[in-house]
């Protein structure tokens, strides 16, 4: 049995983000393949902030951090969730040390963006003794990303419990539409806010959206007063779900028809497809994701309702949700058929998982 250190550096309650999920999702998948892997933060006092966490007894160590060095060496092998922070727009990134690691390690990149703010320490990580690859969560990234390096397929980065099983059972009686995650610009809630004034769009979301997730910084807040001045008939509520309580964020997922992960694409660019990791959560619970072709991979579309952000009409977004709603049996049964034999499933992932450790001890 292995000692694996899984490293991020965020570990506010209120980041709901995916270097989190990745980090506390490594440690969870390290377990369940027969390894000790511990949640590694580093403070100033050696001691969790107030706002930290709270991911179990036990999971989350907290150390000085004069003694980084000392401390992930301890350990057989080191999980970096990602390879920095990005504080703000008018900050340099903050970059994971890694020069004086003296045990194996492997890198996550999240998504393009976090491969185009951390390219020059992510090429010098790869060039490091104990580098032992990237772990990418979209297919595509293994040959978009320019780095001759290993490069690790492994998504979705979420908690094994919220993967669907055959033994996985779906609530039957399901309604409205839910948003869960962090409150922020490219996830559109404009948009969705604008559905909620036509009386057509709420009826096929059985009259209920929910929004839950916090605004972070400056611009969150900016958003979340904008959106209060759009008057949307939803219930939001304000405030991270702790992603460790399985059978209450289950049921929230699980109780709803519809999940809104509609996000900002840029044309021209190219994305690696993947949908939010909620969104992942959610439908492994039978919630319907309503997306961005641009986003979504391909073999997602014939259970997904596409929504194109640059050419929406209510009209149109109605007719998607009715089609649904009509053949909902129906189409709810096909999205558990695909899922299940497909790389989001747990035995899929599970085997993803397989392959990083081999490459990390082997």
């Amino acid at each position: 049995m292995a000692r694996i250190a899984c490293v991020a550096k965020q570990y506010n309650e209120c980041d709901v983000n995916g270097t989190l999920i990745s980090n506390c999702a490594f440690q969870h998948w390290s377990y369940i393949n027969g390894h000790k892997a511990d949640q590694v933060g580093f403070t100033g006092r050696g001691k969790p902030l107030k706002n930290w966490i709270n991911p179990g007894a036990g999971m989350l160590k907290a150390f000085h951090q004069s003694d980084y060095f000392d401390v992930l060496n301890s350990y057989d092998a080191v999980y970096f969730s990602t390879a920095g922070i990005r504080p703000s727009k008018r900050r340099d990134p903050d970059f994971m040390d890694f020069e004086r690691l003296k045990v194996p390690f492997i890198v996550g990149i999240h998504d393009e963006n976090d491969y185009a703010a951390y390219e020059r320490h992510l090429r010098a990580m790869a060039e490091h003794s104990k580098f032992r690859g990237f772990v990418v969560n979209g297919v595509e990234a293994i040959d978009l990303i320019p780095i001759a390096a290993p490069k690790f397929y492994w998504f979705p980065c979420t908690l094994p419990v919220y993967c669907l099983r055959d033994c996985t059972k779906w609530q039957e009686s399901t309604h409205g539409l839910l948003y869960a995650g962090r409150v922020i610009t490219w996830r559109l809630l404009p948009i969705l806010a604008e559905l909620t004034k036509a009386d057509s769009f709420m009826q096929e979301v059985q009259w209920e959206v929910y929004i839950r997730g916090i605004a972070p910084g400056i611009g969150g807040n900016a958003l979340n007063k904008k959106l209060d001045a759009m008057e949307p008939r939803w219930t939001k509520t304000d405030g991270p779900f702790n992603i460790f309580n399985a059978s209450e964020t289950k049921a929230m997922y699980g109780a709803r028809r519809f999940f809104w992960d509609v996000g900002r694409t840029n044309l021209g660019k190219t994305y690696y497809r993947r949908l939010n990791l909620v969104a992942v959560e959610a439908i492994g619970q039978g919630c319907i994701p309503i997306v961005s072709p641009e986003f979504a991979p391909e073999w997602t579309h014939e259970f997904s309702i596409l929504f194109d952000h640059r050419n929406w009409n209510l009209d149109d977004t109605v007719r998607k949700l009715k089609f649904i709603n009509d053949q909902y049996d129906i189409r709810r049964a096909r999205m558990r058929e695909i899922l299940l034999n497909s790389p989001w499933s747990f035995e899929a992932v599970k085997g993803q998982f397989v392959k990083i450790l081999d490459a990390l001890f082997k």
